[in-house]
C-alpha cells in the first residue's frame, strides 16, 4: 500500500511539475524572441545585392611568356550588359637579376592602353612582378578584355592574372554613358 502511494505521488509531482513548464516555457520563448527580432526600415534596410541590375564578375587567366611577353584573353561580356572592371591581380617571374618588372596593359575597353603601376620584388632568389591595382573600364557586351604583360617575364614561367568587377544589366539600366 505504502509502495503504491509513493508512486501515486511521484506521478503526480511530475506531472505537476510538466504543467508548469508547459506554462513557463513560452513565456520565456517570447522574452528570448523580443531580444533577437530584428526590424527593417527605409533607414536601416537589409544589405542585398540587385542581381537584376548587377552581377557579380571574376575571371582569372594564366599564360607562358614566349619572347618577352603574352596577352591573356578573360570570359567575353554577355550581350547586353556592361562589364565595370573594378581591380587588376597579377603575378609573374622574373628572370634572375631583372630589377625592372614588365609593363601590364588593359586592352579593349573604353580607355586607351595604359600601363598599370608594377612593383617588384625579390623571392627566393629569383624576382616575382606583382600588381594589385584598382582600375575603371567599361568593355560593353561582346567585346573580350585582354591584358597584356610585356617586358622581362621569365620565359616558362607562368603569369597569373585576375579581373574582377561586376556586370552591369543594360535592359534595366539602360547602360548610361561611361566616362570616358
Amino acid at each position: 500500500m505504502t509502495f503504491v502511494k509513493r508512486s501515486l505521488m511521484g506521478l503526480g509531482s511530475i506531472a505537476l511539475l510538466a504543467l508548469l513548464m508547459a506554462l513557463v516555457v513560452p513565456q520565456a520563448r517570447a522574452v528570448v524572441a523580443t531580444l533577437v527580432q530584428v526590424a527593417n526600415t527605409a533607414s536601416n534596410p537589409v544589405l542585398s545585392l540587385d542581381t537584376e541590375r548587377i552581377i557579380p564578375y571574376q575571371s582569372t587567366q594564366s599564360c607562358t611568356p614566349a619572347g618577352g611577353g603574352c596577352y591573356l584573353f578573360f570570359t567575353t561580356v554577355p550581350s547586353g550588359y556592361r562589364l565595370h572592371a573594378q581591380n587588376l591581380n597579377a603575378v609573374w617571374y622574373l628572370p634572375p637579376g631583372t630589377t625592372t618588372a614588365p609593363l601590364v596593359y588593359l586592352l579593349n575597353a573604353s580607355i586607351p592602353a595604359t600601363p598599370l603601376a608594377v612593383a617588384s620584388r625579390a623571392l627566393a632568389g629569383e624576382g616575382v612582378g606583382v600588381i594589385n591595382q584598382q582600375i575603371t573600364a567599361y568593355p560593353d557586351g561582346g567585346s573580350t578584355p585582354e591584358v597584356l604583360v610585356s617586358g622581362n617575364a621569365a620565359a616558362g614561367d607562368a603569369a597569373t592574372v585576375l579581373l574582377n568587377g561586376y556586370l552591369e544589366n543594360c535592359a534595366v539600366t539602360n547602360c548610361p554613358t561611361t566616362p570616358q
